[in-house]
């Protein structure tokens, strides 16, 4: 994290997790995907269920895109107001510690 000097903080958040062609998944989470081909990785077949019943195999076939849920920007803009506060008060007691010495 790094505190400006014009008062702002800025972070990056970090996630490690890529699938197999290497997309970032935290990212397609946040920002959401387009529709897209999807095919077997680690076996022949893909298999889903069509109807809530009827299995179905594919050797690869399109899916709708993922939708952005913007988990990390509505955190961080739900988490604005206690950072200013934390930081209002540990600036408070490191001037006051400053000022008794």
């Amino acid at each position: 994290m790094i505190i400006g000097r014009n008062g702002t903080m800025s972070f990056d958040v970090v996630s490690d997790y890529k699938s197999e062609n290497g997309l970032s998944v935290s990212e397609a989470r946040e920002k959401g995907t387009s529709r897209h081909f999807v095919k077997p990785v680690n076996v022949k077949a893909l298999t889903f269920v069509v109807g809530g019943f009827i299995r179905a195999f594919s050797k690869g076939h399109f899916v709708r895109g993922i939708t952005a849920s913007n988990v990390v920007q509505k955190t961080v803009q739900e988490k604005i107001p206690e950072a200013q506060a934390r930081l209002n008060e540990a600036t408070d007691l490191f001037i006051a510690r400053s000022m008794r010495e």
